[in-house]
Formats: structure tokens, C-alpha cells, sequence
């Protein structure tokens, strides 16, 4: 199972410097196994939780992520808020009828 954007990688690992050879692009669980999902400079697929680097099966992983981004739903803008004005409630008081 895949999942993309910082938010899903940020679990298992802290952000990377350019010098560090890889790019984190999301999650990825094999199992009961979960990780950070990164790319390496030669564009083969890891995991990564913490400092530990594992290699992945890339022609799997390359189908996956694929899939991945086409599942991801475009960014829709807000709802407007409703123009409509407030209902305006009327609460009768009771009538008590004298003995």
C-alpha cells in the first residue's frame, strides 16, 4: 500500500538534505512492515524508517506509485459560505387559563 505527500513520510523519518542521495515521496507497508518511501539518485525504490535504508522492488513499486497518483483526487476550491439569511423563529408564549 502507498501513500504520497510529506505528511505520510514525516512518520518515519525527518526530512533529508539534497546530499543525502535520496528524495521522500511518501509512505509504503509491505506487510507488517512500514516506512518512508524514497527514490534514490539511480531511481530505485526504498524504505526508509529512521536511518535504516531498505531496497524495494522497484517494477512493483514503480506500478504502485503510478497508481497512486491517479487516485489522488484534484484540489477542489472551498464551499462558498451560503448567502442565505438566518430563519428568523417565533416562539408563542402560553396562554393560562384563571381557575
Amino acid at each position: 500500500m502507498i501513500g504520497l505527500g510529506r505528511a505520510e513520510w514525516l512518520r518515519f523519518t525527518y526530512e533529508r538534505t539534497p546530499d543525502d542521495g535520496y528524495t521522500l515521496i511518501g509512505s509504503v507497508r509491505r506487510g507488517p512492515r512500514m516506512g518512508a518511501l524514497a527514490v534514490d539518485a539511480q531511481g530505485q525504490y526504498v524504505q526508509v524508517n529512521g536511518d535504516h535504508i531498505s531496497p524495494l522492488n522497484t517494477s512493483q513499486l514503480r506500478i504502485a506509485v503510478e497508481r497512486a497518483n491517479s487516485k489522488q483526487a484534484p484540489m477542489r476550491p472551498a464551499p462558498r459560505p451560503s448567502t442565505a439569511p438566518a430563519p428568523v423563529v417565533i416562539v408563542k408564549r402560553r396562554r393560562i387559563v384563571g381557575r
